[in-house]
């Protein structure tokens, strides 16, 4: 049974109030969390909780990790991103033509890749500029980052981080963070609360305006994160 364990931002709102949130489910490849079974579990959670459901797969910005913990070179990095993609996605839709059968309201449910969504929200490319420009000039910023992406490294290998891991890796999470903060005040998804098997500590830090004036800096932010296990 899938449990609540943390939220923050608008993800405690929705949680608590009988009014019906739409959700975005971030299914990144190559993530141990995702086993079938898991994936029908969260689904089902999501259906229980939510009016609409964004599935998303993350796959192309995968790249990233893959260049700085596989010494892949961004083609070689990018070919593996897609292919594991598509075949998440498949397992994807195989979980919800048995949630179909199942009779589950699985018209709720939309499934998508990463680069379908991204390329739909306009102010997407805005704010990763402006996101990069604050890692390069905020300090806090950045070694919150580092420190984020460093506990995804070591929980994934035994090998020690190089900086030039690190610097590749941040890379991801950027392009993440860039996303969510968007997403949810964008014209076509409004899919605002992010449910995820996992913490999301940067982007807390930015909602609780951490980073200077960062916070002021971006354009509306409509977002809240629920962690499940």
């Amino acid at each position: 049974m899938i449990k609540v364990k943390s939220c923050f931002g608008k993800g405690c709102e929705a949680i608590n109030s009988k009014r019906k949130y739409d959700a975005v489910l971030g299914i990144s490849v190559g993530s141990r969390a995702f086993s079938k079974k898991a994936i029908e579990n969260y689904l089902l959670f999501c259906l229980d909780h939510f009016d609409r459901i964004l599935i998303l797969i993350v796959d192309s910005i995968k790249k990233y990790n893959f260049m700085a913990f596989s010494d892949l070179s961004e083609k070689e990095a990018l070919e593996k991103a897609m292919y594991e993609g598509d075949e998440f996605y498949k397992a994807v839709k195989r979980v919800i033509k048995t949630l179909q059968l199942s009779k589950h309201d699985t018209s709720r449910l939309k499934l998508a890749k990463w680069d379908e969504v991204a390329s739909e929200i306009k102010s997407r490319n805005i704010v990763l500029k402006l996101l990069k420009k604050e890692y390069a000039e905020n300090s806090v910023f950045s070694i919150d980052c580092l420190q984020m992406t460093n506990k995804y490294f070591e929980a994934r290998t035994k090998i020690k981080s190089r900086i030039e891991n690190k610097e590749i890796a941040v890379n991801f999470l950027l392009e993440e963070l860039a996303l969510f903060l968007t997403i949810g005040s964008s014209e076509k998804f409004g899919h605002a609360i992010d449910v995820y098997p996992g913490k999301f500590e940067v982007m807390e830090n930015i909602l609780d305006n951490k980073y200077r004036d960062l916070l002021k800096k971006l354009p509306e932010v409509n977002y809240g994160h629920i962690e499940i296990e």
